[in-house]
């Protein structure tokens, strides 16, 4: 069965200007410790299912939370905007999920730049999240 998180995956994998950035180093929901260079991690931060009187409905809703990573604050940057492209207000069916809405707030929810991740990293990291609305 397909999930949110894997269908976020394959339209970010899909994208040329998401793919040149990080060649296929999306992952979820954690980054393999062999990536280097600019990457992309997708996790479902939280979602809820919508019933009636008779059951499921089918309708799911998640809060989906996408990093872009890179050793520079400007080069995450640069992926997040790259993300967000691909992502921004996509609907449709893809891989074989019917996705009613993937919206954003379009900035970046942990800073308007991008953190250090660790002390010893030298990696920076800009974070959005999306909401999503599919069904299953």
């Amino acid at each position: 069965m397909a999930t949110i998180t894997g269908t976020i995956i394959q339209i970010l994998r899909g994208d040329s200007g998401v793919s040149s950035l990080v060649s296929d180093r999306i992952r979820s929901p954690v980054l393999k410790q062999s990536d280097k260079g600019p990457s992309v991690r997708v996790a479902t931060k939280a979602g809820t299912s919508h019933n009636h009187t008779l059951g499921h409905s089918g309708l799911e809703e998640a809060s989906v939370l996408v990093d872009a990573y890179a050793d520079t604050p400007e080069k995450a940057a640069t992926l997040q905007t790259a993300i967000f492209n691909a992502l921004r207000d996509k609907r449709g069916t893809f891989f074989g999920m019917n996705v009613r809405s993937l919206l954003t707030n379009g900035v970046p929810t942990e800073s308007s730049e991008a953190s250090k991740v660790g002390a010893d990293h030298d990696l920076y990291r800009s974070s959005r999240t999306y909401e999503a609305a599919y069904e299953i």
